[in-house]
């Protein structure tokens, strides 16, 4: 009989690394929008941590893309 695969949760929280993995950025970015307060983390020790729901609203507070070419035609 085969063994069902088991999931793993999905993450509540991610490192700067795997949140600039998930966003398609930079870590370097990721630092710099903790830094300016654009995405909000909190600390476990010297760990940094960002929750799913930081990087949510970070993304929602993000301009809607508007093609600037179709606009020009």
């Amino acid at each position: 009989m085969a063994r069902a695969a088991t999931l793993a949760p999905p993450p509540i929280a991610y490192s700067a690394a795997e949140a600039a993995k998930a966003l398609g950025i930079s870590r370097n970015y990721v630092y710099q929008l903790l830094r300016a307060g654009e995405i909000q983390s909190k600390r476990s020790g010297k760990r940094i941590i960002i929750t799913v729901d930081a990087l949510r609203e970070y993304v929602e507070r993000l301009p809607d893309y508007v093609d600037t070419v179709e606009l020009a035609s």
